[in-house]
């Protein structure tokens, strides 16, 4: 089921929805921080970031089978070490957007009984779990990417000649 859309491998179609909803639920999370903007920001969160965590989970769904296709061309080669060090972070993703969408949910539900310390202490913690969002997110894609384009790092991209 997911292995595929039309041919195609259907995972590095799916993270592209990643890449976008996992950054923008850690962006809207610090902006959580201001308090006039909690009240409109507060349900966008729980929505981005419950979205971010059922595409970070078809993300995972379509990598492990892309990862059983090409199995025999993982075997002995530096491309398969970085493929399971991306597929170990992209697990820790999917949780880590699970717990920012549980963090969520809590928030929007105390803004509206309690504006006072309380309500500044969760939009902290809510930052926190976002930004670690952000930071695995990175890490994510980062090992996603070396695998694909230079899995023996041996291709200095910096070099503008």
């Amino acid at each position: 089921m997911f292995d595929q859309l039309d041919g195609l491998p259907l995972h590095p179609l799916v993270v592209h929805a990643v890449v976008a909803l996992a950054p923008l639920a850690t962006l809207l999370a610090i902006a959580h921080l201001v308090p006039a903007w909690r009240r409109v920001l507060r349900w966008p969160i729980v929505a981005v970031s419950v979205l971010g965590a059922v595409s970070a989970w078809v993300a995972t769904q379509s990598g492990e089978a892309l990862q059983r296709a090409i199995s025999s061309q993982l075997e002995g080669n530096p491309t398969g070490e970085l493929v399971e060090e991306h597929a170990a972070l992209g697990d820790r993703l999917f949780y880590a957007l699970i717990a920012l969408s549980v963090v969520a949910l809590v928030v929007a539900l105390l803004a509206r009984a309690d504006r006072g310390a309380l309500g500044h202490l969760a939009a902290v913690v809510l930052a926190v779990v976002a930004i670690g969002v952000g930071v695995l997110t990175y890490q994510v894609g980062d090992k996603g990417a070396r695998a694909v384009w230079n899995p023996t790092g041996s291709v200095d991209y910096s070099r503008t000649n």
